[in-house]
């Protein structure tokens, strides 16, 4: 009845709208989805409580024997797609048209560019409105940088390859020592997420008189509180005093002693300024993004005060 192919895993079963087969009314299956979205299984088992809630006739009927062929037509489908189910939004709306419960037209998710959101998918308008407002007052906190110490933090965990440029403008005549080495990022807080991480550099520093080891650490740590990256200084194994606040914010925060600019939807940049003693440090991290991956890393500090005048800039790729 089923017409069961055990060697198929794209289209296993014949089935209508992949949840229940009329000839086998006491049967039903929820889940039977290829793709992300919570949304068709949310409509799958309402569709089945419905049909599980009413009195069934007899035999099939003339919708159920689309569905059925509609099914089968996916299993032969040649060359196969990469899902059964590749249009979202028109899989939804064909379950929901069963339901009875599909978005009006001219009010939810029927515009190009609109959101379509599951909830959107009952017969309570109230539901819709509070869910899309919901939903749009997370976007604008994303938009906003809500999440973007977070996602850098996640981005930097692992081991890198840097190479830093020193450029001393105070020595005569001017020079420019380097440094290349490994950098590490490894999770410091103790429930294992990624909230506090131990920055570990090793390295050789190249100078006119020869190369030296070298080594530094900083704790990066998510203040959660304000949504800023802070960086502190380690000494011996212990987290001292903080270096700078680095804030990931929207790109129109006015710019004071931190902001953020966003040069294009895969750069996130923070610049921070810090006053040493008398020395003070202007800080700039650069981060490239492919997808939640971060490709490169660039760290600059200008520092000016008494006895400095220098910057170094450090270029971090991943190993």
């Amino acid at each position: 009845t089923l017409n069961y192919d055990p060697m198929d895993t794209f289209q296993p079963l014949i089935l209508c709208h992949d949840i229940y087969h009329p000839d086998l009314p006491g049967l039903g299956f929820v889940g039977m989805y290829r793709g992300p979205y919570f949304g068709v299984l949310e409509l799958q088992a309402r569709l089945l409580a419905q049909r599980w809630s009413s009195e069934l006739g007899g035999g099939i009927s003339t919708s159920d024997n689309e569905a059925l062929k509609q099914s089968q037509r996916i299993r032969d489908a040649r060359p196969r797609p990469q899902f059964p189910h590749g249009d979202y939004i028109a899989h939804m709306d064909s379950l929901a048209s069963v339901l009875g419960c599909v978005p009006p037209k001219g009010r939810f998710g029927s515009q190009a560019g609109e959101m379509v959101l599951p909830a959107l998918y009952q017969p309570d308008n109230d539901l819709a409105e509070t869910a899309i407002a919901a939903f749009q007052t997370e976007v604008t906190q994303c938009h906003n940088g809500k999440y973007t110490t977070s996602c850098v933090l996640n981005a930097l965990v692992g081991k890198w390859k840097f190479h830093r440029t020193i450029q001393h403008f105070n020595a005569y005549p001017p020079r420019t020592d380097t440094i290349s080495g490994t950098i590490s990022f490894s999770v410091r807080d103790a429930t294992g997420s990624p909230t506090t991480l131990l920055y570990r550099e090793d390295g050789l520093y190249h100078t006119p008189k020869g190369d030296f080891e070298v080594f530094r650490e900083y704790e990066y740590r998510h203040n959660t509180e304000n949504n800023c990256l802070e960086l502190f200084f380690v000494e011996s194994g212990e987290t001292t005093y903080l270096f700078l606040s680095l804030n990931f914010g929207n790109v129109d925060t006015d710019p004071g002693d931190a902001h953020t600019k966003r040069s294009n939807n895969n750069v996130f940049e923070a610049t921070s300024d810090h006053l040493c003693i008398n020395d003070l440090y202007k800080g700039t991290f650069r981060m490239e993004v492919n997808g939640i991956m971060a490709s490169q890393v660039e760290m600059e500090y200008n520092v000016k005060g008494p006895e400095k005048d220098y910057t170094a800039i450090t270029t971090l790729v991943p190993l």
